[in-house]
């Protein structure tokens, strides 16, 4: 018996280590900028993911369940202009070329604008709009449950709805439309 629950903890242990290797790079922010029309049930977005890579990256593999993908590009620092990269969308993942190997170093950051018309993870109904899990199905991100970023949005609504988040609100202000 003795031998055989060792043998048992043994498996355990090297199934543990066996796990899934860390991701070459972490999301370490997300700044959102969210058009909703709940009257059609789209959005529109551009989300700017803060990225530290941790090893030699070739690839950037992002969870987006049915975006449209329509432009990613790698922003520069200081002066020099964003850089547009060749991308390619699946069904439920965004593939980034970043045109060379990104190595560790400082952190990089990648804008991405999409549309897209959810399934799941947004929800439409008369007069309102919310988020119920998925987040995949309606942005561009890591939906592993070890994943922490931080997260800034800016929603874009129209005229006559109220925002109701967690959260520390910086300001509401009208659009052009009211």
């Amino acid at each position: 018996m003795n031998v055989l629950n060792a043998l048992f903890i043994a498996a355990i242990v090297s199934s543990a280590s066996a796990a899934t290797p860390a991701r070459p790079f972490n999301v370490s922010h997300y700044e959102v900028a969210l058009r909703v029309d709940p009257d059609v049930g789209w959005i529109a977005s551009v989300v700017t993911l803060t990225i530290d890579v941790r090893q030699h990256l070739d690839v950037i593999k992002l969870d987006a369940e049915n975006l449209s993908i329509e432009k990613v590009e790698l922003l520069g620092t200081g002066s020099s202009a964003p850089r547009q990269l060749n991308f390619e969308s699946t069904q439920l993942a965004l593939f980034i070329d970043p045109g060379s190997t990104l190595h560790p170093g400082p952190q990089r950051k990648i804008r991405i604008r999409y549309r897209a018309k959810p399934k799941r993870g947004v929800r439409f109904g008369e007069g309102q709009v919310f988020t119920a899990f998925h987040t995949e199905a309606w942005m561009p991100c890591i939906t592993a449950p070890d994943d922490r970023a931080t997260f800034r949005l800016t929603l874009d609504l129209p005229s006559g709805m109220t925002v109701v988040a967690n959260g520390n609100p910086d300001a509401v202000r009208a659009g052009a439309k009211g």
